[in-house]
């Protein structure tokens, strides 16, 4: 039977997807707004998700520090706040 960890796994690579679908539909309409600060979310964003495979590889070993915890949840914040940023704070852009 698997781990309740490996769930939790599961489920943020579910938001993997919601992040990545947001993330292009903001790129399509902010690109020609600040084209700089999108290509800085998009390398944080990348980068976010490299930093949460690897310390899912970790977890699967059992082997997560609180360091890898902090890190993989800071860059998940500053990539959302780029996000807000970059949306001109609004959480949903209109067309």
């Amino acid at each position: 039977m698997p781990s309740t960890g490996h769930h939790l796994w599961m489920i943020a690579r579910v938001g993997y997807v919601v992040m990545i679908v947001s993330g292009y539909l903001l790129t399509t309409v902010a690109f020609n707004r600040n084209p700089a600060l999108t290509v800085l979310k998009l390398l944080l964003a990348f980068g976010f998700i490299g930093l949460a495979e690897i310390s899912s590889a970790h977890a699967g070993k059992l082997t997560v520090s609180p360091k890898w915890r902090w890190l993989v949840l800071g860059c998940c914040v500053l990539v959302g706040l780029v996000g807000f940023l970059l949306a001109q704070g609004r959480p949903f852009m209109h067309y």
